[in-house]
């Protein structure tokens, strides 16, 4: 598992999180990863075997 980047807005230490939900095209159960900062409430799903991973997509940062 990635080590996750802080939150880039408080600082503050991520955590993963995992949900399982219907696809809406197939009806098909998908698990979603997500990475939230429970400190200041930002956080993104994303499709489990999408690339580039939840942890990678958290870990990107905009150039400074």
């Amino acid at each position: 598992m990635a080590d996750l980047k802080p939150c880039p807005f408080c600082g503050e230490q991520p955590k993963i999180i995992t949900r399982q939900d219907e696809c809406l095209w197939s009806h098909n159960v998908v698990t979603w990863t997500g990475v939230k900062c429970w400190n200041c409430n930002v956080g993104f799903d994303w499709p489990e075997g999408a690339e580039p991973d939840a942890m990678t997509q958290w870990n990107t940062r905009a150039p400074e």
